[in-house]
C-alpha cells in the first residue's frame, strides 16, 4: 500500500498577507491550498498542483540556500 501524503502551501502578497482558501467541506472552511498526493508525487509537487487547482496560480521554485528555505513565487495561469 502507497504512503498517503499531503501537503500546502504558504503563499505570501508583497504585504505579507497569507493566501487562503475558502472549503465548501469541514470544520474549518478557511486553509491554506493544498490537499492529498497523487501516486508518486511529491509534497512540493502536489503543493504546486493544489494551488494551480485552487487558485489558478503557477508556483515556481527559489531556494534561500543561506537559509535553507524554500520560497514560491506565484504567477497569473498559462
Amino acid at each position: 500500500m502507497p504512503k498517503l501524503i499531503g501537503a500546502a502551501a504558504v503563499i505570501l502578497d508583497s504585504e505579507g498577507k497569507v493566501l487562503l482558501v475558502k472549503h465548501s467541506y469541514g470544520k474549518n472552511n478557511w486553509d491554506l491550498p493544498g490537499g492529498k498526493a497523487e501516486e508518486d508525487e511529491s509534497a512540493q509537487e502536489t503543493a504546486k498542483r493544489e494551488v494551480h487547482e485552487e487558485v489558478g496560480l503557477k508556483v515556481s521554485n527559489a531556494l534561500d540556500h543561506e537559509r535553507q528555505h524554500l520560497f514560491h513565487t506565484v504567477g497569473p495561469r498559462q
